[in-house]
């Protein structure tokens, strides 16, 4: 090896060693940033599986079954916690007024399949409501009508329309300054997304822009 080829070889060692180090901890902090997380998830049902199972061992089921819902309010709240990161907080002069992991009565089969809701709104209770919807039988329904144009051409205020380049059934009612959007996002997945008030319709783009669809779609996967 030529003398420059040795003085070479050296200074590339020297520069790629501390890098390689370094990302390999990097790389091991977030591995275990990431296991901290899940042993804390998964702490958090295990207590009231635990409980569970002890109860039906004593034949308590009435203790049984008030723990079984503990756990599913918790799943609900953990499920919940992972939609919101895809919905904004503030649009315009419109915030963050609520949000919960399931819905009252929303025109759905079943408050169940509501899997989180929210609302933004101004000081002038001008509002945007949205429930996202997972797994209704009544979406198949939603998939079909979005598809088929003519089923609709003789509803009043109703249209089809294109939001973020998913099909939707669009019913609106300028008089009471109304407007109601059920986007199709796939056969089992559908976002309802209530206007409500004075709200100009760029407000209303920017929402649907903040809004991440695509990750959405892969969360609830």
């Amino acid at each position: 090896m030529s003398k420059q080829k040795a003085i070479f070889f050296l200074l590339l060692c020297t520069f790629f060693v501390p890098l390689t180090a370094q990302e390999v901890e990097e790389e091991s902090l977030v591995d275990a940033e990431v296991q901290v997380e899940e042993t804390v998830v998964e702490h958090k049902f295990t207590d009231s599986i635990d409980a569970i199972n002890q109860a039906l061992l004593s034949s308590q089921y009435a203790q049984a079954l008030y723990h079984l819902d503990t756990l599913s309010a918790k799943i609900r709240e953990q499920h919940a916690q992972g939609i919101k990161q895809f919905f904004p907080t503030e649009v315009g002069a419109l915030q963050s007024a609520s949000w919960k992991s399931s819905a009252g009565d929303v025109g759905f089969d079943s408050a169940q399949y509501v899997a989180f809701s929210a609302q933004l709104a101004d000081e002038d209770d001008n509002t945007i409501e949205f429930h996202v919807i997972s797994e209704d039988p009544s979406i198949l329904e939603y998939a079909t009508l979005v598809k088929k144009p003519r089923l609709v051409k003789n509803l009043q205020d109703t249209k089809i329309v294109t939001i973020s380049d998913f099909n939707a059934l669009e019913k609106a009612n300028e008089d009471s300054n109304f407007l109601e959007h059920n986007i199709v996002i796939s056969n089992t997945l559908m976002l309802n997304v209530v206007i409500n008030g004075k709200i100009e319709s760029d407000v209303v783009a920017s929402f649907y822009d903040a809004l991440d669809f695509q990750g959405l779609l892969n969360y609830i996967k």
